[in-house]
């Protein structure tokens, strides 16, 4: 990855477990997996629409440069990411989609590199969606789906089952090499007063 060290990752989403964990820079690509999001009718083209209020957290810039984005060039865009050893916001694009410019005149003074991605997270959320709209027919054939992920940065979906060789098998067969199988269960707190056994 040409070296970068990436600190923090904004714009993934993890199910798990029927349900959504939601990191800093909010769900990723719109509706699913029950989460709802508002539509965004800041202009494209409009700078302060989409610098108002000033921010220095990096974090929160990284957010704004991931929703403009996902507006922008949704079928480019991958996701955004901190650079541990820079200043530079990473924002991971499929390129010749025009983002690159849009980015830099509309986010003009803000550090960005650009990182070209194998796939866009629209792409991604399809092959996200379809595992885990499938859950149940996996089930039936012995495959366990505990929990899925999209990772823009090696543009593939993960998923995270116990059920080993044959996940790997069948889920391969069907989505091919933008699923990876992490092998793995999900195993629910023990609630005070309770115990496992």
């Amino acid at each position: 990855m040409r070296g970068h060290r990436i600190a923090a990752v904004v714009g993934v989403l993890v199910v798990v477990a029927g349900g959504c964990g939601t990191p800093v820079g909010g769900p990723a690509g719109g509706t699913s997996a029950n989460v709802t999001t508002t539509p965004d009718s800041r202009p494209l083209d409009d700078p302060s629409a989409w610098n108002s209020p000033p921010v220095d957290d990096p974090s929160a810039r990284a957010t704004r440069i991931a929703e403009f984005s996902r507006r922008r060039a949704p079928e480019a865009f991958a996701g955004t990411a901190l650079n541990k050893a820079g200043p530079a916001i990473l924002v991971y694009r499929k390129p010749g989609s025009g983002l690159d410019q849009a980015v830099t005149t509309i986010f003009a003074g803000v550090p960005v590199e650009f990182v070209d991605a194998v796939r866009s997270e629209v792409e991604l959320r399809a092959v996200l969606d379809q595992v885990l709209g499938a859950a149940k027919e996996w089930s039936e054939q012995g495959v366990r789906v505990r929990s899925a992920s999209m990772d823009f940065v090696h543009g593939r979906v993960e998923v995270m089952s116990p059920d080993g060789d044959r996940a790997v098998d069948l889920l391969k067969r069907r989505y091919g090499d933008v699923v990876e199988v992490v092998d793995g269960d999900v195993v629910p707190p023990t609630m005070p007063g309770t115990s496992r056994r």
